[in-house]
């Protein structure tokens, strides 16, 4: 099950517009305007980090993509609208901004956007619809919760690796536990085709 980024009401994949508050793509862009720049990795038009800082995160993206090929992690950070919240600016550039490729659409997109507003202090994550049902948005607002002391103190690129390194063992255990599933599945269904036969 999805949440509406914007009002946080529950939808199915298949929907258009949120039905509570409306919102969809052709919304998004009206009322959030232009999509900026956008790098894959390490985006920062706010320019908080350091040249040494965005070398250090994108080293650990990369440890990152190396374990997971799969999902596709990138950073944007920037000085968001406050009118709204930070997940409505994240699914605007999530879905608007180039950053996956066509052919990770919908269920396909694995793909993860880490929003950082350093001069608010916001920090947000979404993901896309390929990892959504495995995900325990709890576990992931507890990640972002430990960076908020950092952040706080101005550390955006300590707690920026932080976060990532907190995500990279939530995605190993999330990994091994779907394994696992998978697993006790291919068992149960072995062992229901030995009884056919017998």
């Amino acid at each position: 099950m999805l949440s509406c980024p914007f009002c946080r009401h529950r939808l199915t994949e298949q929907v258009a517009a949120c039905p509570a508050c409306n919102l969809n793509i052709r919304m998004a862009r009206r009322v959030l305007g232009p999509i900026p720049a956008l790098h894959p990795g390490v985006t920062d038009l706010s320019e908080a980090l350091k040249p040494t800082e965005i070398a250090k995160l994108k080293k650990r993206i990369d440890a990152l993509h190396q374990d997971f090929p799969q999902c596709r992690l990138h950073l944007v950070l920037n000085h968001f609208d406050s009118r709204f919240p930070l997940s409505t600016h994240l699914f605007w550039l999530f879905n608007a901004g180039g950053l996956s490729p066509e052919e990770n659409r919908l269920g396909r997109n694995r793909d993860l956007l880490i929003g950082l507003d350093p001069g608010q202090g916001r920090i947000a994550l979404i993901c896309g619809y390929g990892l959504e049902p495995l995900i325990d948005e709890a576990k992931l607002d507890a990640i972002l919760l430990q960076s908020k002391g950092l952040l706080t103190d101005g550390s955006y690129g300590v707690a920026l690796l932080q976060v990532i390194a907190n995500l990279h063992a939530y995605l190993g255990a999330l990994q091994k536990e779907v394994s696992h599933l998978l697993a006790n599945q291919i068992d149960s269904t072995s062992h229901g085709q030995a009884t056919y036969l017998d």
